[in-house]
C-alpha cells in the first residue's frame, strides 16, 4: 500500500529536491497506477481503497511534474511559512509585464491578424517559466530566512505566469 502520510516525493521514491527526473516520475507513476488500479481489484472495498489510492497517485503525480506546484508544495513540505497563494508582489514591472502579456492575449483572440506575434509570446512565456523555477530552486537551496522570502516570491512569480500560460492554451 502507498503510504500517503509521507510527501508526494516518498510515494514515487524520489527524494526531495528542486530538479527531479520527469521520466523517472513518469515512469514510477505508471508502475503505482498499473499496481493500484481498481480494475484490478476483484473485492469491492479493495476496489473502493484502489479508486482512493489512485486519486491520491494521480494528485501527487500532477504536483510534482508541474513546476509552479512543485514549487509550492516544496515549501509546504519542507514546512516553511509560506503560502503561496496569499503573497503578493512587490514587483510592479512584473506586474506590468504580466498585464501586457494579458491584453496582447486578448488582442489576439479578437484580432487574427496578430496571430504573428503568437510565437514570441509562447517564447517569452517559456523563458520566464524557465528563470522563475531558476530563482525559485536557486533561493529555496540556499534556505536563509531572506532566500525563502525570495523563494516564495518566485514560486509566486511562477504561479502566475503558469496560469498565464495557460490562458494562451485555452485561448488558442
Amino acid at each position: 500500500m502507498v503510504d500517503f502520510s509521507e510527501n508526494y516525493f516518498s510515494i514515487f521514491g524520489i527524494p526531495i529536491s528542486c530538479e527531479i527526473d520527469l521520466e523517472l516520475l513518469a515512469k514510477k507513476y505508471r508502475k503505482l497506477l498499473m499496481e493500484y488500479h481498481p480494475d484490478r481489484q476483484l473485492d469491492a472495498t479493495k476496489k473502493l481503497e484502489a479508486v482512493t489510492t489512485t486519486s491520491l497517485i494521480n494528485k501527487a503525480y500532477n504536483t510534482l511534474k508541474n513546476l509552479d506546484s512543485r514549487a509550492c508544495y516544496l515549501l509546504q513540505v519542507s514546512g516553511l511559512p509560506a503560502n503561496v497563494e496569499q503573497a503578493s508582489i512587490d514587483d510592479h514591472g512584473f506586474l506590468e509585464e504580466q498585464l501586457n502579456l494579458r491584453e496582447t492575449i486578448e488582442k489576439l483572440k479578437q484580432n487574427a491578424t496578430l496571430a504573428k506575434e503568437l510565437p514570441a509570446i509562447k517564447a517569452k512565456i517559456y523563458t520566464d517559466i524557465k528563470r522563475y523555477y531558476v530563482d525559485f530552486s536557486n533561493h529555496f537551496n540556499a534556505s536563509t530566512k531572506d532566500s525563502i522570502k525570495k523563494a516564495t516570491q518566485a514560486a509566486y512569480k511562477l504561479k502566475f505566469i503558469c496560469k498565464l500560460q495557460d490562458t494562451l492554451e485555452k485561448t488558442l
